[in-house]
């Protein structure tokens, strides 16, 4: 699968590959992976975070990026 066309989203899979790879749990990966890369709020505990990652996951080009 080539780059992502989206940059964040490409952060994103990079950022959570090398934490799969390091042995993490993946909800914990995915959650710091997304906080890392694309999160810009003040409040890095919003209970809207888990949600938006497991959403962005489930993006047909995400999963075929990660995989």
């Amino acid at each position: 699968m080539p780059v992502l066309a989206n940059f964040l989203h490409e952060r994103f899979c990079q950022a959570l590959h090398v934490r799969l790879w390091a042995g993490e749990k993946q909800s914990e990966a995915r959650l710091k992976a997304y906080r890392e890369t694309m999160y810009r709020g003040s409040n890095p505990d919003d209970k809207a975070l888990k949600p938006n990652t497991r959403r962005l996951c489930q993006r047909p080009e995400v999963r075929l990026r990660l995989s």
